[in-house]
């Protein structure tokens, strides 16, 4: 089977591909060989059907498979001869039918991997922020803890909301006639806590002074984080009726409590662990601030030209991810504004763009650090990779990993993500580190970001192991359509020889 690469940029090339016509013809008669050894057909013996019946019954079916397979062989034939990476395939162009003069024709368009031979990335200059745990984080941490293990209690002696109540309230959107968009806003037993900032613009001050069991309408602004667009930034009207207020009430900062968390026996044994803790975040803070700081010194040492469809196809694929991501964020009931996020630059637009070629960049330059650094991928490597992933999608590590087995392309794409985890463990064990003094204003900023970042994250990945679960399901699914589609083609089979009985008799 014959084929022709011809450049056609630096990182393009177009296959042309010829299948001869005895080529295919053979190929055609061994699939309906193989086909004959499965089928009953009256008067036949299983496996001595003649190739003219077989192909009268099957001829269609069989050539269209055929031509597929002939197709999806010689491409991964060109794929394994490349010399360079093929990192994105078109769509192959059929130009001529296999039983014309000439047999089978098609045309593909290729994009390479870039051959980057990398500079500068051993011994990089970066710098690390001194990080220490004080006790007043110490402090913060157990009085956060003080609220998860917070009891509601009914309020005796007033009969106004005020500042710090929970409020359990149904509601409804009024105007849903004129307006079907506002039938969507409505719900029972929804919960807040006034003064926290978490709701509709103009709700908690809406709610403040109303009283224990009343009704009130208040008057409401969504943001551009609301899920109904056309809603957002509309001035819209809420009928609260409200069900009970309560008062949070903490929990003393004793022995007892350190019981109740389950974690130690003794405050002062709680505290120990929370110190630990907020240690171990700070060190994968600064190693999350080190990494950055290596990637953008090694791109900008190593400019290379990115090939273009695969870009828009990564470009397409991580936009989809972010509007589930967005979804995901909501279903959770989190405000993607209030974790700094745009929806429109999130979703699209050249931020999208940008992030999504500064990772392709990085992706490409670690791989061709580890190639040349001959750094191979090994078990721990990857357990490692998987233990963490693990962890952020609130997985065991053999869920995770069984999820990982049901899609070959998944599994494909943790080996590569664990190499590439690899490879900047070893820059950064190369790189020269001088410790620097934060500003307070800086660490204040820094603490913000890294608590917003750490949600995002945590979302974003159980986002992705969602999109896991569901590509796993859907290759699940299709294996049942499959199965589906032969019962049906064996029943189509069982009705034909019926009907030939019949015509017989």
């Amino acid at each position: 089977m014959p084929y022709e690469v011809e450049e056609t940029g630096d990182l393009t090339r177009t296959a042309q591909v010829t299948v001869p016509v005895e080529e295919y013809n053979n190929r055609v008669n061994k699939a309906l060989k193989e086909l004959s050894k499965d089928v009953k057909i009256r008067g036949f013996r299983k496996g001595k059907v003649p190739l003219s019946v077989m192909k009268k019954r099957y001829g269609a079916s069989v050539q269209q498979d055929v031509i597929e397979n002939l197709v999806n062989d010689k491409l991964n034939l060109i794929i394994s001869e490349s010399e360079q990476p093929v990192i994105h395939v078109g769509q192959p162009s059929v130009e001529s039918g296999p039983e014309e003069e000439g047999g089978l024709q098609f045309k593909v368009d290729l994009e390479l991997r870039p051959e980057i031979d990398p500079i500068g990335y051993l011994g990089l200059q970066l710098t690390r922020e001194k990080a220490e745990v004080s006790s007043e984080d110490i402090d913060q941490r157990l009085e956060a803890m003080r609220h998860q293990y917070a009891t509601l209690e009914p309020i005796e002696f007033r009969d106004k909301i005020e500042e710090g109540d929970v409020v359990t309230f149904d509601y409804h959107a009024l105007g849903a006639d004129e307006n079907e968009a506002l039938a969507e806003i409505k719900g029972e037993g929804a919960q807040l806590e006034i003064g926290q900032g978490q709701s509709i613009p103009g709700l908690e001050e809406g709610l403040i002074g109303a009283g224990f069991d009343e009704t009130v309408v208040v008057d409401v602004t969504p943001d551009e984080g609301f899920p109904v667009e056309e809603l957002q930034n509309e001035t819209i009207q809420l009928q609260i009726d409200i069900k009970s207020v309560k008062k949070e009430v903490l929990p003393e900062l004793d022995d007892d409590f350190a019981k109740d968390t389950g974690q130690a026996e003794t405050l002062l044994e709680l505290r120990g662990q929370i110190r630990e803790e907020l240690e171990e975040e700070l060190e994968h803070q600064a190693m999350h601030a080190a990494e950055d700081q290596l990637v953008d010194k090694l791109l900008e040492q190593n400019e290379f030209d990115l090939p273009p469809q695969f870009v828009e196809a990564q470009v397409d694929r991580e936009r989809r991810q972010r509007m589930q991501m967005l979804q995901q964020f909501m279903q959770q009931g989190m405000d993607p504004a209030e974790l700094g996020i745009d929806i429109e630059e999130f979703t699209g637009g050249e931020e999208l763009e940008s992030d999504v070629k500064d990772r392709i960049r990085t992706d490409f330059l670690l791989l061709a650090i580890a190639e040349k650094e001959d750094l191979e991928l090994e078990q721990e490597d990857l357990m490692n990779y998987i233990q963490h992933q693990a962890r952020h999608s609130r997985m065991s590590p053999q869920q995770f990993m069984q999820q990982l087995m049901q899609s070959q392309e998944q599994l494909r794409q943790a080996n590569m993500m664990a190499l590439l985890e690899k490879t900047k463990h070893f820059l950064l064990e190369k790189a020269d580190f001088e410790e620097v003094e934060p500003s307070e204003e800086e660490e204040v900023e820094e603490a913000e970001e890294a608590e917003e970042a750490e949600e995002a994250e945590e979302a974003v990945e159980a986002a992705e192991a969602e999109e896991t679960e569901e590509a796993a399901e859907e290759e699940a699914e299709e294996a049942d359509e499959e199965e589906a589609d032969e019962d049906e083609e064996e029943a189509e089979e069982a009705a034909e020889e019926e009907a030939d009985e019949d015509e017989e008799e």
